[in-house]
């Protein structure tokens, strides 16, 4: 799914909006008892129309970064399925983004649909608007009498549910009232709210109606949808959590076709090979945002080379931006302007307790002067919108929320190596690791002398060793500031798991890498839950099921790999022993939840058995460990050193229904 600011939806051609409807009824506060059912009818009608009408005004906007703005296309002509998944035991996949509300794993009326900030989220949601407003046939809102779409940055000040549809979603000279609202509401058999972007609220901390709407306080037979990057388990009560997990290379290939390259075989040939030859460039195209981005410059003869970090890319792709605008208007500076003001701003309004990011045009003009304003406007990176709340005035907002984080992350970068511990607590006590973990990977990126301290104290505030990672891969190979916090990280336990994102598992294995090219810091254990793959032994290397590849990690201490259900046969066994034996630190690996064959060819475990490499495998908690006896091959079982026979190993065959992979 791309970016739903780039392409917007806009109702078909041939479904126009009707003239307003003839409302029979005068302006007053009628109840619901109080309405004959032709006069309710009558209401709910003109409420349809005039939402279908706000909803072609508020997703037909133009609204895109110039470079890519005169291939601009409509949401559902572009519009590509990328992976969600749904948390049922575990994490299962879902076919469609019309599962998200009839798919028979989804029990709850509330579902909260997750995803990092370029997930494409926004334009998912702009998608369920379009099939609602078009009786898209195969959509699980054919049938659904109304649809409330509510961008949530937008809603500041308002805390009644009807005040706030009357405010945003109708027209100022509409014939309906807040009571109207609620009467036609609780006449319909079936409402959809979708409340877009949660985590840009501004009002996140009032006890308003959307609280609680979220929480089935209100409506409670409502369907509710919910986007966000992330949301407190107080609200996950009782509701069903979703997850994007981005794109791969059908996507990829469909998006490609649908939006840049058209029938041109070569031409989107060419743009999938620029990706494929930069593994760490393809990792991060995983994120829709990213892979829009680098589609249409690619396609502009752009060369990303071997960029490899989330700061280079975005550094460069801002570089493109201000070529194109240059190369199509003479006048037009090639450098940014003077975007301190920019920098200072972005980074005084992430650092709020209430996050905003839409902003009063002339208030940003008297904070940013006209010409700096008016610069970033031109290039769309800054963009204009009609203020919903106030007659006659324009809302300003970035382009994309990752734009807001750049350049606050710019104003922080300067200033970081300045700000003692104290002054970094106070500065950013408010920028949650959680719900900007782009300000602080472009902050690393940014300023590598730095980064070492940021990461500290990211991991002080939340703990957050996955962070902490991807910070680290934005250093590149200038390592140096941050092998102190490597050494922490490989002091514990490290786990790597069937997890959707590519680049976090590839930024942990580029931590190992860096620990295990500078002998003296030990990895104390590495975890493999659930997602190795195989081991090829021509690159002496561990392929995980994302791709990533671990190489021999020469202070490895311990290694463990749990792979659910799955039987491992005699020559996969022996290649990971192999792989193990060349870790010439490795204490101990240790199999969890798999089947392993009786024996294993004694000549592989010399190695091993030189430096006295302890070897267990376990099926269950319900079954001991099995220790390899290094001069056999064999399994012992228990504890008192006896040969695994052939009944013992049948009764382990028998426990499970085993995977060949």
């Amino acid at each position: 799914m791309g970016n739903a600011a780039q392409y917007q939806t806009v109702p078909k051609e041939e479904d126009e909006i009707p003239s307003k409807l003839a409302l029979p009824l005068t302006k007053g506060t009628e109840s619901s008892a109080g309405n004959p059912p032709e006069l309710i009818e009558a209401k709910k009608q003109l409420f349809i129309q005039e939402l279908k009408q706000k909803y072609k005004l508020l997703c037909g906007a133009s609204h895109s970064i110039a470079f890519v703005r005169d291939r601009l296309r409509c949401t559902h002509k572009v519009f590509v399925q990328g992976g969600i998944e749904i948390l049922s035991t575990s994490w299962l996949p879902l076919q469609s983004h019309n599962d998200v509300l009839w798919d028979p794993k989804v029990k709850s009326k509330r579902r909260l649909v997750l995803g990092e900030i370029g997930s494409g989220r926004s334009t998912l949601a702009s998608q369920f608007v379009y099939d609602w407003c078009n009786s898209v046939s195969e959509s699980f809102l054919k049938n659904v009498e109304i649809l409330i779409f509510l961008k949530m940055r937008q809603i500041t000040g308002v805390h009644s549910i009807q005040k706030i549809i009357k405010q945003y979603l109708l027209p100022r000279n509409s014939d309906l009232n807040e009571s109207d609202i609620d009467t036609v509401l609780r006449s319909c058999f079936s409402v959809v709210f979708i409340l877009d972007g949660l985590d840009e609220y501004p009002d996140v901390g009032n006890k308003s109606d959307i609280w609680k709407i979220i929480t089935a306080q209100l409506f409670p037979d409502f369907d509710v949808i919910l986007t966000s990057n992330h949301l407190a388990e107080k609200y996950q009560v009782n509701m069903t959590r979703l997850r994007l997990t981005g794109f791969e290379d059908k996507a990829h290939f469909e998006y490609i076709r649908k939006a840049v390259a058209g029938d041109d075989a070569m031409a989107a040939e060419m743009i999938k090979q620029k990706l494929t030859e930069n593994p760490v460039l393809e990792d991060l195209c995983q994120l829709p945002f990213f892979f829009v981005m680098f589609a249409h410059i690619s396609h502009n003869n752009g060369d990303f080379g071997t960029l490899n970090t989330v700061t280079s890319f975005f550094k460069y792709m801002i570089e493109c931006f201000h070529n194109h605008m240059g190369n199509k208007t003479k006048l037009f500076d090639l450098k940014e302007s003077s975007h301190s003001a920019l920098e200072k701003f972005a980074f005084d309004c992430i650092n709020k307790q209430n996050l905003q990011t839409c902003w009063r045009k002339a208030d940003l003009c008297r904070r940013l002067g006209d010409e700096c304003y008016h610069h970033y406007l031109q290039i769309g990176i800054l963009v204009e919108e009609e203020a919903c709340n106030a007659r006659g005035q324009t809302d300003v907002t970035f382009y994309h929320k990752l734009f807001y984080e750049w350049y606050a992350a710019q104003h922080f970068a300067k200033c970081a190596s300045e700000w003692k511990y104290e002054k970094l607590n106070k500065e950013l006590q408010h920028v949650h690791p959680s719900n900007h973990q782009y300000f602080y990977r472009f902050a690393c990126g940014l300023n590598h002398f730095t980064a070492g301290k940021i990461i500290d104290y990211l991991r002080e505030k939340e703990a957050s060793d996955k962070l902490a990672a991807l910070c680290i891969l934005e250093q590149g190979e200038q390592v140096a500031s941050i092998l102190d916090t490597v050494r922490d990280l490989c002091s514990k336990e490290i786990t790597l798991e069937k997890e959707p994102n590519k680049l976090l598992q590839r930024s942990i294995v580029r931590v190992l890498e860096i620990a295990s090219s500078n002998e003296v810091i030990p990895i104390l254990c590495v975890r493999l839950y659930d997602c190795y793959s195989t081991v090829d032994l021509s690159l002496w290397s561990i392929q995980l099921k994302l791709h990533t590849t671990i190489p021999v990690l020469a202070t490895l201490k311990k290694l463990w790999i749990r792979e659910t259900d799955r039987k491992i046969g005699a020559n996969e066994l022996e290649g990971i022993l192999h792989y193990c034996s060349r870790c010439l630190r490795l204490e101990k690996v240790w199999f969890w939840g798999c089947l392993l064959p009786q024996s294993v060819q004694a000549d592989s475990l010399s190695a091993l058995r030189s430096r006295n490499v302890e070897v267990l495998w376990r099926i269950d908690n319900n079954t001991a460990n099995q220790k390899l006896d290094l001069e056999s091959g064999s399994w012992n079982v228990g504890d008192d050193g006896k040969l695994m026979t052939d009944d013992d190993y049948e009764k382990l065959v028998q426990r499970k229904e085993w995977v060949t992979e």
